[in-house]
């Protein structure tokens, strides 16, 4: 894009649409969309907030809901849908997380309920990142597997790569370090014959980190060594220091003398001790296999012999064993019976040692509450006589701060009286300034007279100049050079003095650049204001880090005798011509004059000529009046109510449309409509120059 087509994007065009933007949007990028169809107006914000998400994502969220409201008016579905994604980015930056999964969310049902598998794949995919951030991983992983289903469904493998990365990151992170070589290697296999070395280099160091960290210290290498030939094959300096620090790592926690037992070592002998169980279970059951096959061959061979002698033995030993039970019966009786008186004794002398505890608890309570007792009554005794102490203590307090209030009574009188007196210093020393201002401010009789030097003896104009403060930030300035009559209407940084003070500069640099140089074309005027405006003030604050912002809107008109063609540069403002009912606009540019974007871009500002009748009416003016709060809703008066105004009075005598213009704006500022009168405080300087000029 060459630097003239950058300068007609930018330019501020005064429109006035059928949506409100609310504050929310500066008036430069009001006023270009008035001028727009509604799509027009969809894209547009929807691009600026794009733009906007990284560097200003606050901006990016007002382009975006603005956007959304017009396209959900106006019935957009595709401008909504990329209104509500860029919010959810822009959200997702600004570490809102939840909002920016709402908005998203609401992208992802308008793309499920049209069928669109891509857009709703791409939601799930960014939920799933923000809820990784929230820490929520496994709503991360269902957004994610979501997203996954979707892309191979569309048969897109690059992005179904990029959420299998991402979902194995996310078993990094939580230390499920099998699950993510699983989905690691899903990757690898995908990408080995396709993507470049330098992505498959930095998947193979993270499926040997995650191998590591697990523990199986074999495999890690395995595949940090693979990363590594990589990296030294085609240069990757910085993937090789990581991977070679891996690969150090690994080395020095195998070589440790005290080897701490892994998760993949732990789960490893749990499986060998497994199988070594498995073995011997089936060894026993081996053994009894065999032993039953062994007493099958002797009943075969000495069947009737071993049964007697089985049967005795049974016998013998069940005999044997019934009298060691009823030994062991009797003696278990005896050692009851003992028990039984041991346990008698001991209960009782539990009652004694339980009825001495009660004694000797009643008689320590008792003790106890005795000196309780008698620590209250001392603690009370003590304040008393501390009570008596303080009263007395504050009672002398009292008296002092009595003393020392007076003497401060009487110091803030003086002070106030200094203060006064100062206070009428200063204002003196501001009306004193606003003498000098109005002496630099061309009066009525001088303007009349430059007009018929001029060639003009007919013309006609009006000056409503209305300060905010007893000085002011705006001017007005008018100059003859040859047959070229110069008029200049300006609005500086701020108002009062420090307004006040920009605005004896811009006079002074207006009749040095037309007086003294001699430069007559509006455009090169104003590029030399600019020039002298930024080079004046940058070498003021030379030495210092802060940054110069002061300057002025300026709008500049060079009228010709014997000439219907007007020549105009406008900064920052714009201009009407009216005639009846038609207007002319004359707009400006974004940047206005002291604008350190100019010296950056080596912007100009551009000559226009325009082309008048003798019926036309010229109206300059600063964005005080527009700007003015006010009316039932204590609302700006806006550049559209003031163009309407301006239409309703042209056709009138000059003086009365001035008289029209102060009682209109005195009414809107006392909101006379309401019935409690209240008064609201001039906004800013206001100056409004109407002029008629007729070619003798």
């Amino acid at each position: 894009m060459n630097a003239c087509s950058i300068v007609a994007f930018l330019i501020v065009l005064s429109g006035y649409g059928m949506f409100s933007y609310g504050q929310t949007l500066p008036d430069s990028i009001k006023t270009l969309l008035d001028k727009k169809t509604d799509t027009d107006k969809i894209e547009f914000l929807n691009n600026l907030a794009e733009k906007n998400i990284k560097t200003s994502p606050e901006k990016s969220i007002d382009y975006a809901n603005v956007s959304l409201e017009i396209s959900r008016k106006t019935n957009n579905r595709n401008g909504e849908l990329n209104a509500l994604l860029i919010l959810g980015k822009s959200l997702k930056t600004s570490g809102k997380y939840s909002e920016s999964i709402n908005y998203i969310q609401k992208a992802a049902d308008i793309y499920l309920a049209a069928n669109r598998k891509e857009g709703l794949a791409y939601c799930y995919s960014e939920m799933g990142e923000i809820y990784k951030n929230l820490n929520q991983y496994t709503n991360a992983i269902d957004n994610l597997s979501k997203a996954l289903t979707l892309y191979k469904e569309l048969k897109d493998n690059k992005n179904s790569n990029l959420v299998l990365n991402n979902i194995g990151n996310i078993y990094f992170k939580t230390q499920n370090f099998q699950k993510a070589i699983e989905y690691y290697n899903k990757v690898l296999a995908q990408i080995e014959t396709t993507a470049n070395n330098k992505e498959i280099t930095i998947l193979l160091n993270q499926i040997g980190a995650s191998y590591a960290n697990w523990g199986n210290y074999e495999e890690a290498l395995k595949y940090l060594e693979k990363a590594k030939k990589i990296a030294e094959t085609n240069n990757y300096t910085q993937l090789l220091s990581s991977i070679s620090k891996n690969i150090n790592d690994i080395q020095y926690n195998i070589s440790g003398t005290e080897k701490v037992k892994t998760d993949y070592d732990k789960e490893k002998s749990f499986k060998q001790e497994q199988f070594i169980s498995s073995l011997e279970t089936e060894n026993i059951v081996f053994k009894k296999e065999n032993l039953k096959s062994l007493e099958e061959i002797e009943k075969l061979s000495f069947e009737n012999q071993a049964k007697e002698l089985k049967l005795h033995v049974i016998q013998d030993d069940l005999e044997n064993q019934l009298l060691r039970n009823s030994v062991k019966q009797q003696h278990i009786k005896m050692l009851d019976s003992k028990n039984k008186l041991a346990q008698a004794e001991l209960s009782k002398e539990q009652d004694k040692l339980k009825n001495q505890r009660k004694i000797m608890f009643i008689i320590l309570t008792a003790f106890c509450i005795v000196i309780v007792m008698l620590i209250f009554i001392f603690r009370l005794f003590l304040y008393k006589k501390k009570s008596l102490v303080l009263l007395e203590s504050q009672h002398q307090e009292i008296l002092m701060q009595k003393e020392e209030i007076e003497t401060q009574n009487e110091n803030m009188v003086n002070i106030n009286k200094e203060l006064k007196y100062r206070n009428n210093l200063i204002t003196d020393s501001i009306n004193y300034a606003k003498r000098i201002q109005n002496a630099l401010l061309p009066g009525k009789e001088y303007i009349n007279k430059l007009l018929n030097l001029s060639g003009f003896n007919n013309a006609g104009f009006f000056i409503l100049y209305k300060p905010k403060d007893i000085v002011s930030g705006d001017f007005y300035w008018m100059a003859k050079t040859g047959d070229y009559l110069f008029i200049a209407v300006a609005d500086c940084t701020g108002h009062g003095v420090p307004g006040a003070f920009m605005s004896m500069i811009g006079i002074s640099l207006l009749n040095e650049i037309v007086k003294v140089k001699n430069i007559l074309c509006p455009a090169q005027i104003l590029d030399e204001l600019n020039n002298s405006i930024i080079g004046s003030l940058s070498q003021a604050f030379g030495n210092s880090d802060e940054t110069v912002t002061d300057g002025m809107e300026i709008t500049l008109c060079r009228i010709e005798r014997n000439s219907p063609e007007i020549s105009f540069a406008v900064a920052g403002q714009t201009a009407l011509i009216i005639n009846n009912n038609t207007v002319k606009e004359i707009d400006g540019t974004f940047y206005s004059i002291g604008d350190h974007i100019t010296v950056k871009r080596n912007l100009k500002f551009k000559k226009q000529i325009i082309t008048v009748n003798n019926n036309d009416t010229i109206y300059i003016f600063s964005d005080g009046f527009s700007d003015q709060f006010g009316g039932l809703e204590e609302q700006k008066f806006t550049p559209k109510k003031f163009k309407d105004l301006l239409l309703s009075i042209n056709f009138k005598p000059l003086e009365e449309q001035k008289a029209i213009l102060n009682t209109t704006i005195e009414e809107w500022m006392s909101h006379i409509n309401m019935p409690a009168q209240k008064l609201q405080e001039q906004t800013d300087d206001i100056t409004i120059i109407g002029l008629q000029c007729y070619n003798n």
